[in-house]
């Protein structure tokens, strides 16, 4: 890993440290930098409300992690899947989570 690499790693542990939000993924709790979207609501036929908000978690993954499309999430209680993973960094990974 370059020293760029771990300079952007350490300001993003930084910036978790500071204001970090626990999520669980596929079980394991972890605490990241969560970027919340915007939120979107539908009517369903039932009467219901629908309403889908994309989340961006920033996580540093040292550990070397595996993070798949379809991973389980849970944030603030609401269930969540992964759709997107972008690694960021030698080891920062943004996940982009939608509502299951």
């Amino acid at each position: 890993m370059s020293f760029a690499g771990q300079d952007h790693a350490a300001a993003i542990s930084d910036l978790i440290a500071i204001e970090g939000k626990t999520i669980e993924i596929n079980g394991r709790k972890i605490k990241a930098h969560i970027i919340e979207g915007n939120t979107t609501q539908e009517a369903s036929e039932f009467g219901l409300n629908n309403r889908d908000q994309e989340l961006t978690a920033i996580i540093v993954n040292r550990g070397g992690d595996l993070y798949q499309i379809e991973d389980r999430a849970i944030y603030k209680g609401i269930r969540r899947k992964v759709t997107e993973i972008d690694p960021s960094g030698d080891h920062v990974l943004a996940l982009t989570l939608e509502n299951d």
